[in-house]
């Protein structure tokens, strides 16, 4: 019996003189990317009686954890004589890349002379850059009026996008002309100083028989005639260009605008008799 006493307390010193050989070793790989989930930890159980069960903070129970984001994980290794060991591996991650622009829009109306200057730190330095209208160069100039969108990938694949968008002024308009090269130029009348645009030619159609709502719109807008109901309706955009045409079936007309782009648009409404008036319309997206 003391044997056996004395036996146990040999195999129990020999367990606890041990301990230090029954831990945790972690092979770790940290995500490549800001915000990425592609770290992984292994583990390497030294000592201990196998077989081992594991116990993660984040509910795992494999001796592999993949998929991981950056943050703390904490594990505990129980062996078959039920021995414990803990283990707490932090995964870091690297910067995030950061993008920001300094730009200037086009000086006038059809000008191809904005820019835009990109600068970008974080992630990890060694960055390509790959923008939509084709070019692989960090800074864009010469530029006309759009959105320009740039892909930005760092020396570990890492990847982030940004958009700027350069504008330009509104076509000019000259003594009720719309200011454009070429023969394309419209004669829309003089402007008033509520954004109508008034006939040159005075007939039974008036001005302010003409009503639009909503204005602006997105989708549809209604165009009110008074009492003229065979008008024909043509809708001009700021380069002079007839985008939409059609016939008033009545003298209350709705105008669907929903495939065309946001800007400013004049409305020419033309009777039979040759009467016009025109007005203008903002659509919005």
């Amino acid at each position: 019996m003391k044997k056996l006493i004395l036996i146990a307390l040999v195999c129990s010193a020999l367990y606890s003189s041990a301990t230090g050989y029954f831990g945790i070793k972690p092979i770790v790989n940290e995500p490549n990317c800001y915000g990425a989930n592609t770290g992984s930890i292994q583990l390497s159980v030294l000592g201990g009686t196998a077989p081992f069960q594991y116990a993660w903070s984040n509910g795992g129970s494999t001796i592999l954890q993949t998929n991981l984001a950056a943050g703390s994980y904490a594990v505990t290794v129980t062996d078959a004589n039920n021995l414990t060991t803990s283990y707490t591996v932090i995964l870091a991650q690297p910067f995030q890349i950061n993008a920001s622009t300094s730009t200037a829009n086009a000086t006038a109306h059809g000008a191809n002379n904005g820019y835009i200057n990109l600068n970008v730190d974080g992630g990890t330095p060694g960055y390509t850059f790959d923008w939509s209208n084709g070019s692989t160069a960090q800074n864009q100039t010469g530029l006309a009026a759009g959105t320009y969108t740039c892909t930005i990938t760092d020396a570990v694949g890492c990847i982030i996008t940004a958009s700027k968008t350069i504008t330009q002024p509104a076509a000019p308009f000259y003594n009720g002309r719309v200011a454009q090269s070429g023969n394309q130029a419209r004669d829309l009348g003089a402007t008033d100083n509520t954004g109508d645009v008034r006939a040159n030619t005075s007939a039974e159609l008036k001005s302010s028989d003409v009503q639009v709502y909503p204005n602006p719109a997105s989708n549809l807008f209604t165009l009110k005639t008074g009492e003229v109901s065979n008008a024909h309706i043509s809708l001009i955009d700021i380069n002079g260009q007839i985008v939409s045409q059609q016939k008033a079936e009545s003298n209350e007309t709705g105008v669907n605008v929903s495939n065309l782009p946001k800007g400013n648009y004049i409305i020419e409404v033309k009777t039979e008799t040759g009467s016009v008036v025109n007005k203008s319309v903002t659509i919005v997206k």
